[in-house]
């Protein structure tokens, strides 16, 4: 079941992302079926779930939620068409967002019950940093060698989404997790040795392929992401600074900004210099959108 779990992982970003209804019905029916042979090991080995699984539980109300505003309590025809009376404007909708919803839950779940050592914790990261840098180098020759609709996918057009993704933003939230796990084993792992020049590799591709991608969103989520994982660096090594008690909490604090400002001042370098024009560019347009999108506001108020 973990290795189903991974194999789904990997084959889910290959087409598109899986946004097309046919790619989310196989998605859906192969987790459901991982979670029935789940609860099969669960009753007969009687190990229930490890693991904190409180971070679920928002998802599974808003999952209960949907499919409660599904419901219909009436029905009445209209013009000889036959309309459900639901708390939901559009009940179906929002069973199938429940569904979603509770597969994805239902996949986290599985993730945290079966990866329970470290060497599946391991095959496990490896997973989510290959589809990153797999759609990342993918990306990145779209973007050098496209020069018609479609590439491999009959769906990629030119100029628009970015790697095998329709929507750039997509891209962006696929690669952030690596970008954060990437990040986790060049400053906290120990014993890695020359490997540590690969994933520093894998990272620099990473966050070309993201600046590259001209997703805003992504490039401020993933700057804040590495500010954190400089913080939980500077707090993991802290212990080595005992000698010096009253002088420790200072040149931690130091440590930390100056961490932060390199941080920023590489970021802001790297991505001036490889997409500044466009994503300047696309800053401009995401204003001039929310100034429409308020005049609209406004004028039907």
């Amino acid at each position: 079941m973990f290795y189903g779990l991974i194999v789904l992982l990997l084959a889910v970003p290959i087409f598109y992302g899986s946004v097309e209804p046919w790619s989310h019905a196989v998605f859906q029916c192969a987790v459901f079926a991982l979670g029935f042979l789940g609860s099969i090991h669960i009753l007969l080995t009687r190990q229930w779930p490890a693991g904190d699984l409180r971070v679920f539980l928002p998802l599974i109300a808003t999952a209960v939620f949907a499919a409660l505003q599904s419901l219909s309590w009436s029905q009445t025809n209209v013009a000889g068409v036959k309309v459900l009376n639901a708390l939901s404007a559009d009940p179906f909708e929002s069973w199938i967002f429940a569904l979603r919803l509770s597969a994805l839950a239902l996949a986290g779940i599985l993730a945290v019950r079966f990866t329970d050592n470290y060497v599946r914790l391991r095959v496990l990261a490896h997973a989510i940093i290959f589809v990153g840098v797999a759609s990342a180098i993918f990306g990145i020759a779209r973007l050098a060698m496209q020069h018609r609709n479609g590439f491999l996918l009959s769906a990629l057009t030119m100029g628009d989404g970015f790697g095998q993704f329709i929507n750039k933003n997509h891209f962006a939230y696929a690669v952030e997790p690596a970008i954060g796990l990437l990040a986790a084993i060049i400053l906290l792992q120990k014993g890695a040795g020359q490997r540590k020049l690969l994933y520093v590799s894998a990272l620099i591709l990473l966050w070309a392929a993201l600046v590259m991608s001209r997703s805003r969103g992504g490039l401020l989520a993933t700057s804040v992401e590495m500010i954190a994982a400089a913080l939980f660096f500077i707090t993991a090594k802290r212990p080595s600074l005992k000698r010096d008690g009253a002088l420790r909490p200072m040149r931690s604090m130091s440590v930390a900004a100056v961490t932060i400002i390199l941080i920023l001042l590489v970021a802001g370098a790297t991505t001036v210099w490889l997409g500044g024009d466009q994503l300047s560019t696309g800053v401009e347009t995401a204003a001039n959108e929310i100034a429409n999108r308020a005049g609209d506001a406004e004028a039907v108020v």
